[in-house]
């Protein structure tokens, strides 16, 4: 497995060979994306385990989107059944990904409460200011800052170690932890990259909200294959599927 440092102006050149495959089966690349987003959804609404369970299987659907882009990248045909993919290829350390991100969140989530306090809880719960009282949360404004401060800098090196993990378990055969390690180094030897197709990807998503929101339907599978080409780009030669 090799990993490269990459120019800084990539990270833009990552969406645009995304797009490039969208544009290679787009009809079934927005089924895909509606698919996995109705899952997520259903899964979701399953009581008390719903969120947890869109965790844990989050990383098998990403893995089947990256032998998905393998294929259309081989030129072969994108397929309904690659979404399927990543439960045959590496499932388990898939899930184990998802598991190690999973109580990730959940320890940092209840580091930031124990600094923005009551209303930060209430804030995560909901994900939403508009549900707190206007009153409690500017008296609340300093913890909550706080919280999210340090929240965004705990989150952003476990984003890192998931980011490029599931293709290197699915291509590589890795296990979670190697993945996962392998991952966060990559990112970290291309942080100019990133930050160019952070600042990119933003941009794109509120111009993809205008229409209604519509705009997704594009923008997701774009980023899916930005995550693929961006692999590629730093971890080098794929290796078929394990």
């Amino acid at each position: 497995m090799t990993m490269r440092r990459v120019s800084a102006l990539q990270g833009w050149r990552w969406l645009a060979a995304g797009f490039s495959l969208f544009v290679k089966s787009p009809l079934i690349w927005v089924a895909l994306f509606v698919i996995s987003v109705l899952a997520a959804l259903l899964m979701s609404r399953v009581p008390y385990v719903g969120p947890l369970l869109v965790q844990l299987l989050s990383p098998v659907l990403v893995g089947g989107f990256m032998i998905g882009c393998k294929a259309l990248d081989s030129g072969d045909d994108l397929e309904i059944g690659h979404l399927l993919q990543g439960f045959r290829s590496g499932g388990a350390q898939l899930i184990t990904v998802g598991g190690v991100y999973l109580v990730g969140s959940i320890l940092i989530n209840k580091v930031m409460v124990l600094l923005g306090g009551p209303e930060m809880a209430k804030l995560i719960a909901s994900g939403s200011p508009k549900a707190l009282d206007p009153a409690a949360l500017a008296a609340a404004k300093e913890g909550i800052l706080l919280a999210v401060t340090v929240g965004m800098l705990l989150f952003t090196p476990l984003a890192m170690a998931t980011w490029f993990a599931p293709a290197l378990v699915v291509f590589h055969g890795v296990g979670a932890v190697e993945a996962m390690r392998q991952s966060f180094l990559g990112c970290m030897l291309n942080v100019g990259a990133f930050l160019v197709y952070g600042l990119a990807s933003f941009v794109l998503t509120i111009v993809a909200l205008i229409p209604l929101s519509l705009g997704l339907l594009v923008l997701g599978p774009v980023l899916i294959g930005s995550f693929y080409a961006g692999y590629k780009d730093i971890f080098g030669d794929i290796a078929q599927p394990a």
